[in-house]
């Protein structure tokens, strides 16, 4: 996901149709060409929020790790966030 240009983030939630992944990881960027992990979980229900230090990326990219369907992966919803007090 391109966010149009470098934002602090912290927070990613994911909204997940019935295909899903049993874990994922979070990537962030700066350049579209490096990328770092920044957080990695269990996905366990129809929706996931995941937290990490806060930090500035324009592209935010999550891997997708073990479908628990035949389907592979859908992805209703995902929203990059900075919450505060994280």
């Amino acid at each position: 996901m391109d966010l149009g240009e470098a934002k602090e983030c912290n927070t990613l939630d994911i909204a997940w149709e019935t295909a899903r992944p049993a874990r994922v990881e979070v990537e962030i960027s700066t350049d579209g060409g490096t990328w770092k992990q920044v957080a990695a979980a269990k996905v366990g229900g129809d929706r996931t929020r995941i937290g990490f230090q806060t930090i500035k990326a324009r592209q935010v990219r999550v891997v997708m790790k073990e479908p628990v369907t035949v389907w592979g992966y859908s992805v209703f919803e995902l929203e990059v966030l900075k919450r505060a007090g994280r």
